[in-house]
């Protein structure tokens, strides 16, 4: 895309050819109107094929929460900029894109101010989080797993500091000590076991 120019200057110029390389989106529209100025290779990746039709027309990109419900549009950062004329923050906002595929994103506004005070502009910059968002998920998928395994199945994890002080006390297999997950720990397993000197070696 020919992004419109800041100025036409040197210096305009140079500062659109580092956005260009930047590895996270870079979106700059007209306040209020929302007319888009900029747009940088980043962000038509991170929005898809379609990056240019308006959010929610046909074939274009939707905004949307984590369960798949609509975003709305006056939560969104550039909104939120133009309500308040600071910098405005979303952690994780989802864009579904036409193609079906869904990106997490981290969005941030940033007001853009004339020098008479005016907001003119706003910058919003998206980095895409989606493989930070998946990496959680199996994550906590995993410890799912490892609680179920380890509440059932007829095993014990045990972890000590050096001194002997137990710090995980885990599994199932706890039951034929006569003890319950998690009930050994801050104990001393040298104390515990003083009369089993294999044990404690």
């Amino acid at each position: 895309m020919a992004p419109v120019a800041f100025g036409g200057s040197a210096e305009a110029s140079f500062l659109l050819s580092v956005f260009e390389e930047l590895p996270v989106g870079v979106w700059v529209g007209r306040a209020p109107s929302g007319e888009r100025v900029y747009g940088n290779g980043a962000f038509e990746k991170i929005l898809g094929a379609a990056s240019w039709v308006e959010p929610g027309g046909d074939g274009g990109y939707r905004f949307e929460d984590h369960d798949g419900r609509p975003f709305s549009a006056g939560c969104l950062p550039f909104a939120q900029v133009l309500r308040r004329r600071a910098a405005a923050t979303l952690d994780d906002l989802v864009i579904a894109r036409p193609d079906g595929t869904r990106v997490h994103v981290h969005a941030v506004g940033e007001p853009l101010f004339d020098a008479g005070g005016e907001l003119r502009h706003v910058v919003i910059t998206l980095r895409d989080i989606t493989a930070e968002r998946r990496s959680e998920a199996e994550a906590i998928v995993a410890r799912h797993k490892l609680r179920v395994a380890l509440d059932h199945a007829p095993i014990i994890l045990f972890a000590t500091e050096p001194d002997g002080t137990i710090t995980v006390s885990e599994g199932a297999g706890l039951a034929s000590l006569g003890v319950a997950s998690g009930q050994l720990v801050g104990q001393n397993v040298l104390e515990i076991y003083k009369d089993n000197p294999r044990l404690a070696a």
